[in-house]
C-alpha cells in the first residue's frame, strides 16, 4: 500500500509540537510492514537551511543524515503554474530524497499557496491535491472527486443520507411547543409547504429570503458571506419545493415559508451526522 502523509511538522525537520514527532516516527515504522510512505511537508526556511547543511557536509566528505551524496537537494518539480483570480504563481517542490525508507517532498508551493492572503488557487503535486479557498488549505488524494450528488425526493416525515455533504437531513412533524412559536428557524408551515420536496445541492442562480432577514440573497452570496470553503460548498444541501428553496443549510427555512406563517401544523428540519455503515 502507498500511504501519503501531508503534515505542517515532522522530526527532524520542523516541531512545534506532538504532531512533529507522531509524523517522524510513524512513516519509518509502515516501511518495515512493507508500505510505500511519502511524507510531504511545507519548505520552510529551516528545511531549506538542513538540507544546505547536509549538503555541506556531503561536500566536506561527511555523510549528513539522509544525504545523497550529491552534495545538493533535488527539485521534483521546479515550476508549477498556481492559478489565483487575477494572476499564476510559479513554486517548485524539492524532492527531499528517501530517509529510513521514507520518501521526503518540501512543497515551496503549498507553503506560498497556504501565505496567500487573497484569491483562490489548486495545485496538483505527486499522489495529492491542495486546494485554497478563502484562508483554508485542504490536501486530499490525486483520486479524490468533489462531484455534486444528485437530487432526491424526500417526504415528511422521512430521510436521506447525502454521503458527499456528510449530513443525514429527516423531516417529521413538529413537537408542539407551549405558547408562542419559539423562533426555532428549522420549521416549515407545513400548510405553506407540505412537500413533497426535492432535496440537492445548489445551483447557480438559486436565492431566496432567509427567515430573520430583509432581504432575499442567491446562495452562492450567503456562502461568501459565511465564509465557506470551495470543496464544502460542492455538496451543499437546500431543500425545494415547487421550484422554490424553501430551506438551506446553515442558513434556515425561507422567511415566507417559516412555521409562524403556516398553522398548527409544521415540520422540524433535522440535520445530523450520517449513521455509519447504514
Amino acid at each position: 500500500m502507498h500511504i501519503v502523509f501531508a503534515a505542517s511538522e515532522c522530526v527532524p525537520f520542523a516541531k512545534t509540537g506532538g504532531l512533529a514527532d507522531v509524523v517522524g516516527a510513524l512513516p519509518p515504522e509502515l516501511v518495515k510492514l512493507g508500505h510505500e510512505v511519502t511524507v510531504y511537508l511545507p519548505f520552510y526556511a529551516g528545511v531549506r537551511e538542513r538540507l544546505e547543511k547536509e549538503a555541506g557536509a556531503a561536500r566536506s566528505g561527511e555523510r549528513g543524515e539522509g544525504d545523497r551524496g550529491d552534495g545538493e537537494w533535488n527539485w521534483a518539480v521546479r515550476s508549477i503554474t498556481v492559478p489565483f483570480e487575477h494572476y499564476n504563481r510559479f513554486v517548485g517542490v524539492v524532492d527531499g530524497g528517501k530517509r529510513e525508507g521514507v520518501q521526503f517532498y518540501f512543497l515551496e508551493a503549498l507553503l506560498k499557496l497556504a501565505r496567500q492572503r487573497a484569491g483562490a488557487g489548486k495545485l496538483s503535486l505527486p499522489g495529492v491535491r491542495a486546494w485554497r479557498s478563502f484562508h483554508q488549505v485542504l490536501i486530499h488524494p490525486a483520486d479524490r472527486t468533489f462531484e455534486r450528488p444528485a437530487g432526491v425526493e424526500l417526504r415528511a416525515p422521512g430521510e436521506v443520507t447525502l454521503e458527499q455533504a456528510g449530513a443525514r437531513i429527516r423531516l417529521r412533524p413538529a413537537e408542539p411547543v407551549a405558547g408562542a412559536y419559539n423562533g426555532n428557524s428549522e420549521r416549515l408551515g407545513g400548510a405553506l409547504a407540505p412537500g413533497p420536496f426535492m432535496l440537492r445541492t445548489w445551483q447557480d442562480g438559486d436565492a431566496y429570503r432567509p427567515r430573520g432577514s430583509s432581504e432575499r440573497r442567491t446562495i452562492q452570496a450567503l456562502l461568501q458571506s459565511r465564509r465557506v470553503p470551495a470543496w464544502e460548498r460542492c455538496a451543499w444541501p437546500v431543500l425545494e419545493w415547487h421550484g422554490q428553496v424553501v430551506w438551506a443549510r446553515r442558513f434556515g427555512v425561507a422567511a415566507e415559508y417559516a412555521a409562524e406563517n403556516g398553522g398548527a401544523f409544521s415540520i422540524e428540519i433535522l440535520e445530523e451526522p450520517p449513521i455509519p455503515g447504514a
